[in-house]
Parts: structure tokens; C-alpha cells; sequence
């Protein structure tokens, strides 16, 4: 029986007889682990294995095979030689492309167990073999490096002098293999980690919200671009410092008090999204925020993620808003009740007239200072109509920014309904009006889209020119929802003061203030509406003159 087995190659099978001493293996063993335990990557330091392998152990020649990158072949990639007599033999061997299975390299690769040819001169299999015997090479052993069970690269030696099979060398190789394999895949890990972190890093640094992720401890560990921004500290000033730096010194006892009791509990995930607190800029200036926190584990460990938006704007936007709103409402109102006043003022003083040929001298004088009075009271409702017809300043206005400003003042309605929103502008002209009177219209034309849909609704704005039937230029706005529609009978009064369908949470103002608003400018307001059924949602329709004075 050939005792190499197959293509003169023998697997490792213990028992086999020694002829290396446990010194040069063990100096070998050491001298390998201190150049990885250093080393950045595999690539850089093969060389220096190799050589110590060589050198420790007394072999002339030793390559590294590895699967080429673009198809299943081993190709030789570093290969070295103290004996520059074995040029020819590296330039082939660097040539050479095997299949697993195929060659020393490849048999190994196959089977991922180490292998030993005691006689390179008998193995006809072997694809090296005549120019390995003209070179003066006797002897050959290999071994896989191991990730697993699995070879994903060999490691070969070859010597000018006979060597019979040597069990412990081929012991330690394997086990230098394995940690060779385990360096590979740690430094892969550390490489994934890395790419993970730059992807995350420019994700975050992309995004106009704070971003910042923390242990559990509310230790910053990392922050994004935005947050440095929004609270005015640099990157060092922020990682590794507390996230209650970011708030008011009067709200940080309240807040970790609110996060303590939130780790004591046994909830997996914490309840804020969404929420409005306070922050605090570098300066010391105080920020309104909305919030959102998300947790996740990684190796027991708990850490969180917040979501930091600022809505100082978007707050004092509301407020203006709100002011605008009721002053309109109140001098809408005001001038109704002046007009209903002013009949029977009119007849009360057509009677205080007649009254003047039928009374005494002095009930005359009683009705002179009633008619002075009169007087005033007409003068107070006279100013009170010129107040509700003062007509705000007027200014270019670019419809598609307004809609872009409700959306984001409207935007935590959408995200509590994860609502998505459709833009279509090709509107490209602006309109002559008030920019708080138009903004208001579409809040509440919005808001009442928002209101009427449910989960995963959607919402579509659309902007477009259009040209009227007198052929004039018109600025046409469609707001759609998918929401659960209007009925008939509800339709027929939509735009009728103090009608509402919401009880005691609407005015029923809204839409009435809208149209109003829209005929002072010439503008007009349409709806279609499907309620029940499959198909169902609303579309008003607006329209602007483009030439508004």
C-alpha cells in the first residue's frame, strides 16, 4: 500500500512518527500570534508568517492560495523563497489556477484537513511536479485556514531535502491555521463594523433632526451633524457627556427622574414619540422640541436612539396662526352683529324724530341726549365695521411654499396617522395676496383632510395654472384625501357659519372663513366628496386669480 495515499499526498492521521522537537514549533506558534495580534490585515503581514514558518522550521519555500475574486479557482497570491534559485517554480506557481479538489491546494481546500508529500519526485499528480523536481524541491506539506469547519485559504511549504510525515507539525499547523482563520474573520467583523458605522454616520449626518444614541445611562455615545447645530456644542463637547446637558437646569431632577423610573420598569420599549419638551441651547436659550425615543439590545446591553426636531418656528407659526384666526373671526363676527344692529338703531331714531312735535320741552331735552347717545353708538359701530373691512398688506405669494409650510406645521398629525403625502407643484407663478390670510386657508383645509382620514391614509396637493372661462390666468390648488368623505347632506352645508360636524371640539368657522377669504380675493372654493363604499375621499378645489390687486 502506497503510504501516501492518493497523488503521494497524506492526510494527517495521528500516531505518526516525529521528527521536529516541540521548541521550533512552539517559537513558530508564538512568533505567528505576536504578528497578527499587531497586524491591520492578513495581506500586510503574509510575508512575515510565512517567513517565520520558513525560517523556525526549515523550509525553503512558502505560498498562501486563496479563492481569486471574480471565479471559483485558487490562485496563488503571496509566495516567497530564501533561494533565488526557485524563481522559475514561484512564476509558475503564481500562474497556476486550481479547482478545488486539484493539486496540494487544492486537495486540502476539498477536504480541509492538512496534507503531506514526503516525495514530490512519485507524485505524478501533483501539477507542479516536474518544475518543483528541476527547482531541487523534495519534500511538501500544507494546511488549511479555517473558519469553522471550512478552508478559505491554504497555506504551503516545500523543502530541498526529504521530510517524512511529522504529526506534531502538522498538529500545530492546523491549529496556526485556525487562528489565522479567526483573525480573518474578526478583522472582516471589525471591516463590517466599520462600514456599518460610516453608513450610519452618513445616514445621520445627512437627516436635518438630531440624532444622538446612548447607553443606558443617557451617556451621549454618538451625534450627529444636527444635533451639534441645533444645541450649539461641538462633537467632543457632546460624546460621552449626559443627554440632560441638552435641557433647562429647572427640568433635568424631573427628566431623570422620568427615564429612572422608565429602567426600573419592565416595558421593552419606551413610549415617547412625538412628545414636546424642552431644550436647551449652548448659549442658554430654550428650544422647543419634538421627540422620539427608540430602544434596542446588543449584547445584553440596552441603548437608545432620540429623535430630536426643532419646533420653535413651527410653535410661534401656531401661535400666529391661532391670533390670526380668532381676530378674523372676531371681526367677521363683530361686523354681523354691527349690520343686525344698525336696522334697529335706524328705527329707534326715526322715533326719537317723530317723538320731537309730541312732548313737553323738557321730555324733549331727555330725548336730545338720547339721540346724543345714539350717536355714539353708531359712530362705535361705524368703527367696528371699518375694522372688519380693513383689508390686510398684500405681497407676492408663492402658493407652493405655503403648502410646503403647512405640511410641516401639520406634520406630527400626519406621523401620529403615518399619513403620506403627495407633491405635485407646476404652479410657477406667485398671486397678489396676504401670506397669513392664504396660509390660514390651507391649514384648515389640511387639517380637515388629516382629521377625516384614518391609519395610512394618504393625501395628494397638487398645484397647476389654469386659465378661467373669461380667459384670465388662475392659480388652481387641489387638496385630496382618501379620507371617509363627506355625506350629501352635510355637503349642502359646508360653508355655513357655526355649522359643524365635530360636536363640541369644532367652530364651525373654518370653511366659512375660507370662503370668505377666497371671494374678498375673487377666488373661488369647489368640493366633490364620495362617502361609503370601496371608493371614497374629498377634493377641494381652489382657485386664485394670478393678477390679484
Amino acid at each position: 500500500m502506497d503510504p501516501l495515499g492518493s497523488e503521494g499526498r497524506r492526510p494527517f492521521r495521528k500516531g505518526e512518527a516525529t521528527s521536529r522537537t516541540m521548541l521550533p514549533l512552539l517559537q513558530t506558534h508564538f512568533a505567528v500570534s505576536k504578528v497578527l495580534a499587531c497586524a491591520d490585515d492578513l495581506s500586510s503581514v503574509l510575508p512575515t508568517i510565512i517567513a517565520s514558518i520558513c525560517i523556525n522550521l526549515g523550509w525553503e519555500l512558502g505560498a498562501f492560495w486563496q479563492y481569486a475574486s471574480n471565479r471559483p479557482v485558487l490562485v496563488c497570491t503571496h509566495i516567497s523563497a530564501a533561494n533565488q534559485e526557485l524563481g522559475t517554480f514561484i512564476a509558475e506557481s503564481r500562474k497556476n489556477e486550481l479547482l478545488a479538489g486539484e493539486g496540494l491546494p487544492g486537495k486540502v481546500f476539498a477536504t480541509s484537513d492538512a496534507a503531506w508529500i514526503a516525495d514530490l519526485t512519485e507524485d505524478e499528480h501533483f501539477k507542479r511536479n516536474s518544475t518543483a523536481v528541476r527547482a531541487g524541491l523534495k519534500s511538501a506539506f500544507a494546511f488549511p485556514v479555517l473558519v469553522g469547519n471550512d478552508a478559505i485559504a491554504i497555506l504551503e511549504f516545500f523543502a530541498t531535502s526529504f521530510r517524512e510525515p511529522d504529526h506534531e507539525l502538522l498538529e500545530t499547523m492546523v491549529a496556526l491555521g485556525r487562528q489565522i482563520g479567526q483573525f480573518i474573520k474578526r478583522k472582516e467583523a471589525e471591516e463590517a463594523l466599520q462600514q456599518s458605522l460610516e453608513l450610519y454616520r452618513n445616514l445621520t449626518d445627512s437627516a436635518s433632526d438630531a440624532i444622538v444614541t446612548m447607553d443606558e445611562s443617557a451617556n451621549i455615545l454618538l451625534a450627529n451633524h444636527a444635533t451639534e447645530k441645533m444645541f450649539g456644542y461641538s462633537g467632543s463637547e457632546i460624546k460621552g457627556q449626559s443627554l440632560f446637558m441638552l435641557v433647562p437646569q429647572s427640568l433635568r431632577v424631573r427628566y431623570e427622574q422620568v427615564i429612572a423610573r422608565y429602567m426600573e420598569s419592565d416595558r421593552k420599549h419606551p413610549q415617547w414619540h412625538g412628545v414636546e419638551i424642552k431644550g436647551q441651547h449652548k448659549n442658554g436659550h430654550e428650544i422647543l422640541l419634538e421627540v422620539s425615543f427608540g430602544e434596542f439590545n446588543l449584547k445584553s446591553q440596552r441603548f437608545f436612539t432620540g429623535f430630536m426636531r426643532d419646533i420653535t418656528q413651527r410653535k410661534k407659526l401656531e401661535a400666529v396662526l391661532k391670533s390670526t384666526e380668532r381676530l378674523t373671526v372676531i371681526g367677521r363676527l363683530a361686523a354681523s352683529i354691527a349690520h343686525e344692529i344698525n336696522n334697529p338703531l335706524d328705527a329707534i331714531k326715526n322715533i326719537f324724530y317723530l317723538l320731537h312735535d309730541c312732548v313737553t320741552p323738557e321730555q324733549a331735552a331727555q330725548i336730545k341726549i338720547a339721540e346724543q347717545e345714539l350717536k355714539k353708538i353708531t359712530e362705535i359701530i361705524r368703527r367696528t365695521l371699518g375694522f372688519a373691512r380693513e383689508t390686510p398688506a398684500l405681497n407676492a405669494v408663492d402658493i407652493n411654499s405655503i403648502l410646503d409650510e403647512t405640511m410641516e406645521l401639520l406634520s406630527r398629525k400626519a406621523q401620529q396617522k403615518s399619513i403620506s403625502v403627495e407633491k405635485r407643484y407646476r404652479l410657477r407663478r406667485s398671486i397678489n395676496a396676504n401670506t397669513g390670510e392664504v396660509r390660514q386657508i390651507f391649514v384648515n383645509l389640511v387639517s380637515n383632510a388629516l382629521e377625516a382620514m384614518g391609519l395610512n391614509g394618504h393625501i395628494s396637493l397638487r398645484t397647476y395654472e389654469n386659465r378661467t372661462f373669461t380667459g384670465s390666468s388662475a392659480a388652481a390648488i387641489l387638496i385630496t384625501d382618501d379620507g371617509k368623505g363627506i355625506d350629501p347632506g352635510t355637503l349642502s352645508h359646508l360653508f355655513e357659519p357655526f355649522f359643524t360636524t365635530k360636536g363640541e371640539e369644532g367652530t364651525g368657522l373654518g370653511l366659512w372663513i375660507t370662503r370668505e377669504i377666497l371671494q374678498k380675493y375673487g377666488g373661488t372654493i369647489k368640493v366633490r366628496s364620495r362617502s361609503g363604499g370601496q371608493m371614497h375621499g374629498t377634493c377641494f378645489r381652489i382657485s386664485f386669480p394670478i393678477s390679484v390687486s
